[in-house]
């Protein structure tokens, strides 16, 4: 699995829930207008699969990352999340 970082310039309830509806299971919402998901494929699958890729029609602009690396201070929830989310690729 990998984990994406996204984000969009405001709290966007159109990307958030196209997040919900895509990886129901597999998102975890940092702050407002931030999010990760943890899915197999590449930023552009993840932008195409919640529609930010649309220009006319999309949730609205936003930029999605992968990471390959991770380092800071935060929740532990958010750690164990990640934590749990990269080691279920490992099986």
């Amino acid at each position: 699995m990998s984990i994406f970082v996204i984000l969009s310039k405001t709290d966007n309830n159109r990307i958030e829930t196209a997040i919900l509806n895509n990886f129901p299971n597999d998102y975890y919402k940092i702050s407002p207008g931030q999010w990760m998901v943890s899915v197999e494929g590449t930023a552009r699958q993840v932008s195409e699969k919640i529609g930010i890729t649309k220009e006319e029609h999309g949730p609205g602009p936003a930029i999605i990352l992968a990471i390959s690396g991770y380092y800071g201070r935060w929740s532990s929830e958010l750690w164990e999340w990640m934590k749990n989310k990269l080691e279920k690729g490992n099986d």
